[in-house]
């Protein structure tokens, strides 16, 4: 039968390629996932689409007597990206053959460029981290020998060098490595030696991780915008007022002083002077994921698509079209008046959640007040 469905992609989509045997996730970590749905995919996407992205199929679902499976059969222009995979952060600390499992992908690891024997060597701190490295004729040019940073690039099996090597066209996509330049201390310095710190000032640069609301002044700070690409996360007190909302994923700079807190046993960076930089788009919510994929952007700005309306009770709810499905909206009480005739909309607000102690269920609910 004809179906369409949302989930996660196990493997990348390579644009010059034409049919792809891969599953359909219901998580986008390949070992967080409940469910697996085998996958093929005729006709070539016009650009890569990454492992690990949010797409919505239409295929035809038929089972396959011969392996005993269910698989949909999937045209590569049915394929809706809705949102993209993240780079896949590899480490040293991996056994070298799990590298396999991530040949395709855009990675990032950490490592010193350097040339030996007329190829390019990706060198980790240990004498046996090495790592083949395949750069653009630009990236050479630039010069590679001997910079040490996070590269970005895509893993790759080289037929040339036998071996699986990591092919660069740029230097990397973003500076997530939390190498912010001079002036200012790396997190990782102090989260590897925090009494070689205690008591100092230092200037810090990273992205808050989660929401910290006006009346809130703790939270965390890591290197990196997102869980894939952080390597490094400490608790921040804000010494002073902040009249908005710190967004989850908003980058900020601040002096602070490095403190050891004895009642909760770890470092706390004490700031008492910030500059942020602009906050990130709200997130998009996909109706269907349900509470294990919406429960990660608790707290966060959300964007949905769907009608208000208003019960028999005055509450009013933002309810997707054609179906039952609703979430609770926390507004002045005329938005569903205001709205009405004009179909669905797009509501922004902060995800939350309450409690139904009668039905003993929660339910999440779009402030947007």
């Amino acid at each position: 039968m004809s179906v369409k469905v949302d989930g996660y992609l196990s493997e990348p989509l390579e644009p010059d390629v034409t049919y792809h045997s891969l599953s359909l996730m219901d998580n986008p970590s390949y070992g967080n996932a409940d469910h697996l749905l085998y996958m093929q995919v005729e006709g070539r996407v016009i650009d890569w689409i990454e492992s690990g992205s949010h797409v919505e199929i239409s295929g035809w679902l038929q089972y396959d007597q011969r392996s005993l499976r269910w698989r949909l059969l999937v045209q590569a222009t049915a394929i809706e990206v809705l949102n993209e995979g993240s780079v896949v952060d590899l480490s040293w600390e991996l056994e070298p053959y799990t590298l396999t499992y991530e040949v395709g992908k855009n990675v990032s690891i950490d490592g010193t460029a350097t040339q030996s024997s007329g190829s390019w060597w990706l060198i980790g701190d240990s004498p046996t981290d090495r790592l083949c490295l395949l750069p653009s004729e630009d990236v050479v040019n630039e010069g590679l020998e001997g910079i040490r940073q996070k590269w970005f690039g895509r893993l790759i099996w080289s037929t040339d060098e036998a071996t699986i090597c990591l092919r660069l066209d740029g230097y990397s996509a973003e500076n997530t490595a939390g190498d912010f330049g001079d002036g200012v201390t790396p997190l990782l310095d102090v989260a590897e030696n925090p009494f070689d710190y205690l008591n100092q000032n230092h200037t810090f640069e990273g992205w808050i991780t989660d929401p910290i609301s006006p009346d809130y002044d703790k939270g965390y700070v890591g290197d990196g915008p997102d869980y894939f690409s952080r390597q490094t996360k400490l608790r921040i007190h804000l010494i002073g007022e902040h009249a908005e909302y710190i967004e989850g994923g908003q980058s900020i700079r601040f002096n602070a002083t490095i403190i050891w807190s004895e009642s909760e046993g770890r470092v706390i960076l004490e700031a008492r002077s910030w500059t942020l930089g602009q906050a990130p788009a709200p997130t998009t919510l996909n109706w269907g994921d349900g509470y294990n994929s919406w429960k990660w952007d608790i707290g966060k700005l959300v964007v949905i698509n769907g009608e208000a309306i208003m019960d028999e009770d005055g509450n009013q709810w933002i309810q997707r079209s054609g179906s039952d499905e609703s979430v609770c909206l926390l507004g002045d009480g005329t938005e569903s008046s205001q709205t009405e005739g004009q179909g669905p909309l797009d509501w922004t607000g902060r995800l939350s959640t309450t409690e139904d102690s009668v039905d003993n269920t929660m339910q999440f609910c779009i402030d947007i007040r």
